[in-house]
């Protein structure tokens, strides 16, 4: 007899398999002028995965809290390991990737301007 998944279910499924993982974990009023509200993110990469031109929608401070991230700005390459942290200034293009072994994780805050 099979087993009927719901569409939660069949959601969860389809992110575990998906080697670019990127979740809210929560959100939250800052306080901030301009700013509509703050969103403290968790971004997860499977080892190999990569992602090309994407372009950064809003200010971020970011941490890594397992692995390693490689970015590409332009010309320049960075490595953010477990520990580092650093900003991205909205609108900023670049290519981030996991070439280490294991899954790479990264948490952050995002400040969402009012519109």
């Amino acid at each position: 007899m099979g087993v009927m998944l719901g569409d939660t279910a069949l959601a969860q499924e389809k992110a575990k398999k998906d080697p670019v993982r990127f979740t809210v974990v929560n959100t939250f009023e800052p306080g901030f002028t301009g700013i509509e509200k703050a969103q403290l993110i968790q971004f997860e990469m499977d080892p190999g995965a990569a992602v090309k031109d994407f372009k950064v929608g809003s200010t971020e401070i970011l941490w890594v809290t397992k692995g390693a991230f490689t970015y590409k700005y332009g010309d320049k390459v960075a490595e953010k390991k477990t520990g580092e942290s650093w900003l991205h200034q909205e609108g900023v293009v670049l290519d981030v990737s996991n070439k280490g072994k294991g899954v790479a994780i990264l948490r952050g805050i995002q400040f969402l301007k009012k519109k």
